[in-house]
């Protein structure tokens, strides 16, 4: 497996060639890590193209069975497990959801996000 930052460079240069083509939101994930690019997006409100393009909430809970409900979703998770949602809009009213910047990266390995992996001797 190559070096997480070899592969950060890899889906960023293709995230900045996508920008280029028009609203880039994505996930990916190589079966190590998860890679959430957030750009921009049609909101609806006749004010064009623009970010966020997607919001994301991180949750960790020690309770025994920790659950997320909105519409229609359900997660449950474990004690002690986490969970990240990435959406084009904040699923609910919880505060802690977070618009990504224009043309940010997030890594995320099991359900945590990573620092940035310049740091990274892996």
């Amino acid at each position: 497996m190559p070096r997480l930052q070899d592969r950060l460079d890899i889906v960023s240069t293709f995230a900045a060639i996508a920008r280029e083509l028009g609203p880039a939101n994505f996930i990916y994930s190589d079966g190590d890590a998860v890679f959430i690019h957030g750009d921009r997006r049609h909101h609806g409100d006749g004010l064009g193209i623009r970010p966020p393009g997607l919001h994301v909430l991180e949750s960790r809970s020690a309770s025994p069975q920790h659950a997320f409900d909105a519409g229609g979703l359900s997660v449950r998770t474990g004690p002690d497990e986490g969970m990240i949602l990435a959406a084009s809009v904040p699923l609910t009213g919880d505060p802690g959801w977070r618009p990504l910047a224009q043309g940010e990266i997030l890594v995320l390995q099991g359900a945590t996000i990573r620092p940035p992996p310049a740091a990274d001797q892996k």
